[in-house]
């Protein structure tokens, strides 16, 4: 099972530049990677604990660091997300993360800051399921490499390979749009305008969103916020995954049609149904893939 799904996930460095994690979970994660023939190494200060964060940012920061220095790794993997990864950001010495060029960092959520910082740098990012969701898969169960999140699990371990991947889109372009694939968290990119670590769209792009337990209200706000912060010239189609636990009023049921009403008008189609959220369907890719998208798909290219 291990062999042909996790090919090149043999060995993994575990940070936690966000949210803390409890003990029991972290336990529990690694015990999930031992029966899966992950071997992981983890950084120094993984389990600080700093009010709600996994230590203060500068030991974070030092554990970026570290996890990228280590030997013979396949990726870096986020624990969890939570807040506290854009505090890093401003004080990261990227001369030190030049093996990040060949090595991914691996995570989603509150991750979406690094993650940009990183593709923004020419480093290797990949947006996916974090390692702690391993915990919810039932390994005793003869059929879990068919559930939803084992195979967005296991969905990583081939962006890290670097293989060519897709997604299902509802009612995509007649013509095929072309780009390079960023995005991730709303709330999270639409923090970050006006910083420093802002998202920067220097080429053709399609644009990946998801979010989590945030009011119809909000997310526009966010979506607003962002569409009035990047080139949006440069945005050949927004693509909406999962929006999980996020309620509009009774008379608002959708939010497609919210996000249409802003983005039409500056001439960027807008598509739903990707398999990437808080949901555990949360299928990997990687930031700065180049893609095409179809009336039915969303295609990248392999990274090699």
């Amino acid at each position: 099972m291990t062999a042909t799904l996790w090919p090149l996930m043999r060995k993994v460095a575990l940070i936690s530049p966000s949210g803390a994690t409890t003990p029991d979970a972290y336990e529990q994660c690694l015990r999930r990677m031992k029966t899966l023939g992950i071997k992981a190494v983890t950084s120094p200060h993984l389990n600080h604990r700093h009010r709600y964060l996994a230590g203060r940012a500068e030991e974070r920061l030092q554990d970026l660091y570290w996890a990228f220095e280590q030997p013979d790794i396949d990726a870096v993997w986020c624990l969890r997300g939570g807040y506290g990864a854009a505090q890093l950001i401003e004080h990261i010495e990227w001369s030190r993360l030049t093996r990040a060029r060949s090595i991914p960092l691996v995570g989603y959520s509150d991750v979406t800051a690094l993650l940009v910082a990183f593709d923004a740098h020419d480093l290797k990012a990949i947006h996916g399921s974090t390692a702690t969701e391993l915990n919810r898969l039932t390994l005793a169960d003869p059929d879990v490499t068919s559930t939803t999140r084992w195979q967005s699990l296991a969905s990583i371990g081939r962006a890290v390979s670097r293989e060519a991947g897709q997604f299902a889109v509802e009612n995509g372009p007649e013509q095929v749009i072309e780009g390079k694939l960023t995005g991730g968290n709303l709330t999270v990119l639409a923090s970050l305008c006006g910083t420093p670590a802002a998202l920067k769209l220097k080429e053709s792009t399609i644009l990946l969103l998801e979010d989590v337990k945030e009011a119809f209200y909000a997310l526009e706000r966010s979506f607003l916020q962002l569409l009035q912060s990047v080139d949006t010239t440069q945005i050949k189609a927004i693509c909406l995954g999962e929006f999980t636990d996020c309620k509009g009023p009774r008379d608002t049921p959708e939010l497609l049609p919210i996000f249409r009403e802003w983005a039409t008008p500056l001439g960027i189609p807008v598509f739903a149904g990707l398999a990437m959220g808080h949901d555990g369907n949360n299928q990997a890719f990687a930031l700065g893939a180049e893609a095409q998208l179809s009336s039915t798909e969303m295609k990248w290219k392999s990274t090699q």
